[in-house]
Parts: structure tokens; C-alpha cells; sequence
């Protein structure tokens, strides 16, 4: 059985709880940033939204969209849904010196800082510890 957007919002909801933030397109992102950070509401928030100009926005601040397959009750086809994640502690930036800012980006960035070279080996053992070594 297909579920409507209502329907699988519904269902989210309760599979999700207060566990993680429920965002979606036309959404203050950076009011979401900044909820997130104050209640320390954990790395993932999830949304339904999968239309290209919220992807840009989510990568715009910060986040990291993942989308997953939620199976539910064998009656309903499993749901897609797309998990953003915002990563406060750790990130690994490659090929730096080709790396283009845009004027903007470098405006919303000036509230943030960036070191360089200052903790590979946490990082490396962070993504170990998340994702096992292989």
C-alpha cells in the first residue's frame, strides 16, 4: 500500500518523536542552525523535502543531506526520507586550494571558524568510531 505525504509525515512523526527536528522547504535554516546548536538537539534533523533548491540550502548551511529507507508495518511500502545532518565537531575538507567560496557563503561564515591541520587524528578516529574501519 502507497502512502500519501500526509500519511508518511504522520508516521514520521511518531517513529522520529522528539528525537530529531522535522524541517522542510521555506524553513528559516539558519533560525535551524541555531535552535539545533542551542538545545543541542543532536547531529540529525529529517524532512520530506527533496526538491533541488532546499538540497542547495541545507548545503548552504552547513548541512549534509543522507537520505534513508524507513520500512514500516508490511501493509506500507518502505518510505525515503532525507536526513540532514549537521556536523558541529568534525569535517575534512580535500583539494583545498580549488575550493571556490562564494560571496555569500563567505558571509554567513564569518560566525564560524576554521582551523586546518589541527585534529586529523580525532577526526580519523571520530569517522572510525562512527562508521568502523575498512
Amino acid at each position: 500500500m502507497e502512502l500519501n505525504k500526509d500519511e508518511a509525515i504522520f508516521l514520521l512523526t511518531q517513529h522520529y518523536g522528539n528525537r530529531r527536528l522535522q524541517i522542510a522547504k521555506g524553513d528559516d535554516l539558519e533560525a535551524t542552525v541555531n535552535t539545533i546548536i542551542q538545545k543541542d538537539l543532536g547531529d540529525f534533523c529529517w524532512s520530506m523535502d527533496f526538491c533541488e533548491f532546499f538540497i542547495q540550502q541545507l548545503f548552504t548551511q552547513g548541512f549534509v543531506p543522507i537520505c534513508t529507507q524507513v520500512p514500516f508495518a508490511r501493509k506500507y511500502r518502505p518510505i525515503f526520507v532525507l536526513l540532514p545532518k549537521l556536523h558541529r565537531i568534525r569535517c575534512l575538507l580535500q583539494n583545498f586550494t580549488r575550493l571556490h567560496v562564494d560571496r555569500g557563503a563567505r558571509k554567513k561564515s564569518r560566525k564560524y571558524h576554521m582551523t586546518i591541520d589541527s585534529a586529523f587524528g580525532l577526526v580519523i578516529e571520530g569517522c572510525i568510531e562512527q562508521h568502523g574501519e575498512s
